[in-house]
C-alpha cells in the first residue's frame, strides 16, 4: 500500500504541483501588471482633477478682482 501511494505521489501529484506553481506565478505577474496599470490610471485622474481645480481657482481669482 505504501509503495503504491509513493508511486502515485511521484507520477501524479508531483507534476501537478509544478503545473500549479507555474499557474500561480503567471497569476502573480498578471496581478502585478494590473495593479501598475490601475495606479497609472489613478494618477492620471488625480492630475486631471488637479488641473480642473486650478482652472476653477484661477477663474475665481479673476472674478474677485
Amino acid at each position: 500500500m505504501t509503495a503504491s501511494n509513493l508511486l502515485s505521489h511521484r507520477t501524479v501529484l508531483y507534476p501537478w504541483h509544478h503545473e500549479l506553481d507555474h499557474a500561480f506565478h503567471r497569476l502573480k505577474e498578471e496581478q502585478t501588471r494590473l495593479l501598475a496599470e490601475y495606479h497609472t490610471e489613478k494618477l492620471k485622474r488625480i492630475d486631471a482633477l488637479e488641473t480642473k481645480m486650478m482652472a476653477v481657482e484661477t477663474r475665481q481669482d479673476k472674478m474677485q478682482r
